[in-house]
């Protein structure tokens, strides 16, 4: 199972990009059970992205995979292209009025379920592992 988390707002602080030390612990669960764990961010700065990949790291995110949204495309594009199962999205994540997820139900091109959170915390009550993650999504998205 893949998991797409948008950084922003979720796994970093906003403004210095420090790790939130909280959910480490979750992530290496979730690593350790077979989950596929990528992230998503509208940092496009290369200082601003290396200093994100060394958060992650010090989350012990070994080899982290990020998506950097370039200015001239949309969000859902890449979420696309990506193909996760599951997007994890704060409702702070964006400036814009929509969110990814809200967008994600309206589009019949991609499989993919939003989990739309309002505090990263919420990211520990998820179940540890694939099996258990899958069993919380909708039927249509056990598949």
């Amino acid at each position: 199972m893949k998991v797409l988390i948008f950084l922003e707002k979720n796994i970093l602080q906003p403004k210095t990009l420090e790790p939130r030390e909280v959910l480490r612990k979750k992530l290496a669960k979730w690593i350790e059970n077979g989950v596929e764990m990528e992230f998503i961010t509208g940092i496009s700065k290369f200082l601003d992205l290396k200093k994100a990949n060394e958060s992650l790291k010090k989350m012990d995110v070994d080899s982290p995979v990020v998506h950097s949204k370039q200015n001239d495309k949309d969000f859902i594009d890449l979420v696309k292209k990506i193909s996760p199962d599951v997007l994890i999205e704060n409702v702070d994540s964006l400036d814009s009025e929509q969110t990814v997820c809200s967008k994600l139900e309206n589009s019949d091109d991609i499989d993919t379920f939003g989990m739309l959170i309002s505090d990263p915390k919420e990211i520990l009550d998820m179940p540890d592992t694939p099996d258990k993650l899958k069993a919380v999504l909708p039927k249509e998205q056990k598949n």
